[in-house]
């Protein structure tokens, strides 16, 4: 089982406002982080060359370790960033992958021909389904769902 799974925190002077997992360079990278108040938090510092906000504090994991880990420290901690969404956010997103999920399985054709599903064409294209759905919104004509 490999072991390069490491948990990091992101402070704000000695307050913790985030905690993580990762591996690789995932401590600093800004994609893929859907709170935008702690994207900007990142940004500032990282612009003016201040990486003295992100640590590692645990290291040589595996994910399921560093994850288990992540969880212990966000219920302990209660970092500003990790905070829940409300009941009513978590209901609509809920709902909103509820309908990515559904259409995430219907037909899709696409200039290599038509496959059971966008999760099939997305292993096809080695992308993920999420590519595929904006393919199929951005380029309507050569990528589209297969009326059944």
């Amino acid at each position: 089982m490999e072991q390069t799974f490491y948990v990091y925190t992101h402070k704000d002077g000695d307050t913790v406002v985030y905690v993580g997992k990762g591996q690789g360079g995932r401590v600093l990278t800004t994609t893929g982080r859907l709170n935008k108040h702690h994207l900007d938090f990142m940004l500032t510092r990282l612009h003016s060359g201040d990486l003295s906000f992100a640590e590692i504090t645990h290291c040589k994991l595996t994910e399921s370790d560093a994850l288990a880990i992540e969880k212990e420290l966000i219920n302990t901690l209660q970092p500003l960033y990790n905070r829940r969404y409300t009941e009513k956010q978590s209901e609509k997103a809920k709902a909103i992958a509820m309908r990515a999920s559904k259409a995430s399985m219907k037909p899709v054709h696409t200039p290599a021909g038509v496959f059971e599903s966008a999760r099939a064409a997305a292993r096809y294209y080695k992308v993920t389904s999420g590519a595929i759905w904006h393919r199929i919104k951005d380029n309507p004509t050569e990528y589209f769902y297969v009326k059944d």
